[in-house]
């Protein structure tokens, strides 16, 4: 693996794969470093703007937000909701409302900073990467952009080198996967939560051969299921980076941490 010796890159509201617990695993993409960053959003409607439309109670009241440098001196109610501002969430609201009130503005500078990760990522050899929901649900398929003077439809038309990735528990997610309207450089993998809806949409997507997460009570160190519900699970845990995963109905099996180890909505599956 290529070693980067490159200064990291200076992001305006998107954060660096080394500033991020979420991204730090280490990842290839046939043989070259993944070089990763991701933009973190304030999530449920934290900011006054929902950005999570599939949102269950579980998932809220284990959601990651709170996790690292987001909870420390942050409180948070047992259902998620933020009592006590710090930096980070103070930051993360700033920026969802900066979305809704100017979206050219907001794009603009996202798109400056996928800008920089790409050419952090040529001077390293290494595979430009960004995951635009680490805590939303928002369907940035249908956001335009402009780069270089040209509008395009959204940032993976803007940014074809770029491999992005999300998890979403937006049904309509499916259906655009089921009917190759996803875009190509856009790997989206459902995420299983406790309510019917959920359950019945996440089997429905491993029937068709899309991949689901699923966190399970397994601790660290442990070995996750061989199979769930009939589908071969894999470790979600060993990196991050979803669109490197084998692809056809796999079960992504991520273990419980955090708040989720103390779920009793049934978002946590038990082992």
């Amino acid at each position: 693996m290529t070693t980067a010796i490159a200064p990291s890159p200076r992001f305006k509201i998107a954060t660096f794969a080394d500033a991020s617990a979420k991204l730090r695993k280490a990842g290839t993409d046939k043989g070259r470093p993944i070089v990763a960053a991701v933009l973190h959003l304030a999530p449920a409607n934290l900011s006054g703007h929902e950005v999570c439309n599939g949102r269950t109670k579980g998932c809220m009241a284990a959601c990651l937000n709170s996790a690292g440098r987001g909870g420390i001196g942050a409180t948070f109610t047992p259902a998620g909701e933020l009592v006590t501002q710090n930096a980070i969430q103070s930051a993360r609201i700033r920026r969802t409302r900066e979305l809704f009130a100017d979206q050219a503005g907001f794009m603009a500078r996202l798109v400056a900073d996928l800008e920089k990760l790409v050419a952090y990522a040529r001077k390293v050899d290494g595979v430009p990467a960004f995951r635009p929901n680490g805590t939303s649900d928002l369907d940035w398929a249908v956001i335009p952009c402009i780069r270089n003077g040209r509008q395009f439809a959204n940032m993976f038309d803007a940014f074809p080198d770029i491999r992005f990735w999300d998890y979403t528990k937006v049904r309509a997610r499916i259906g655009q996967y089921f009917a190759g309207a996803l875009p190509a450089n856009y790997s989206v993998t459902f995420s299983r939560a406790e309510t019917l809806a959920n359950k019945v949409a996440a089997m429905d997507a491993l029937r068709g051969g899309m991949n689901v997460a699923v966190v399970f009570s397994t601790k660290k160190g442990e070995r996750l299921p061989d199979v769930w519900n009939g589908h071969i699970v894999i470790d979600g845990d060993v990196t991050d980076f979803r669109f490197t995963d084998p692809q056809g109905g796999y079960v992504v099996g991520l273990r419980s941490k955090g708040k989720a180890k103390h779920d009793t909505s049934g978002f946590v599956v038990p082992v």
